[in-house]
């Protein structure tokens, strides 16, 4: 049917499957979206949902005046696991560590699973002291995992780096900072083990 002969009720069965349409899309344009900045395996962001937020995060940070913590964390042990005991059973202690790691953080701290073994967490108006609380407090909850019975015990290497707001630098920088921090704690480990 030609469009200038449709009737007022054509025109807007018309108009409202068009708008149904569209909404279908928007739907699908969310989903999409939640599924590119989300990890498949932990549901926690992944380095494109975190890469997302935090920058703006810590502008938000600078613009208040307010400082942050940023976290950088990775399983012990995980290569060990998957060569002993398969990759499901490494990726079920993937799943337990992001639990813990859920649980342990704020819902306004912005959590991660980087890629691997590796995690990271921004958590915005945190001081030194309060971080460091919370890393005691991660790491009792993963020496004391209650999660799914398992033969072999979860460990994290973790470090810190602290966003001054009076001294602004850029999320990669943070990140750099931590991961040296990480694996100094890492080294230290290996030198007592």
């Amino acid at each position: 049917m030609d469009d200038k002969y449709m009737t007022k009720d054509q025109l807007i069965a018309e108009l409202v499957e068009l708008r149904q349409r569209i909404a279908q899309l928007e739907t699908m344009e969310a989903k999409l979206r939640a599924m590119s900045t989300t990890d498949d395996l932990t549901g926690l962001f992944n380095r494109r949902g975190f890469f997302s937020i935090a920058p703006k995060q810590l502008r938000l940070c600078c613009r208040n005046d307010r400082n942050a913590t940023i976290i950088y964390a990775d399983v012990d042990g995980l290569k060990k696991i998957n060569d002993s005991l398969g990759h499901l059973e490494g990726d079920n202690a993937l799943k337990d560590v992001a639990e813990i790691i859920r649980e342990t953080f704020r819902e306004s701290d912005i959590v991660a699973r980087m890629g691997g073994d590796e995690f990271v967490i921004l958590m915005p108006e945190t001081s030194e002291s309060n971080a460091e609380n919370v890393i005691n407090r991660l790491q009792q909850n993963i020496k004391n995992n209650k999660g799914r019975k398992r033969n072999y015990g979860l460990s994290m290497s973790v470090g810190l780096a602290y966003y001054d707001s009076q001294k602004p630098c850029s999320i990669d920088e943070l990140l750099s900072q931590a991961d040296k921090s990480m694996y100094v704690q890492k080294k230290q480990l290996k030198m007592i083990t």
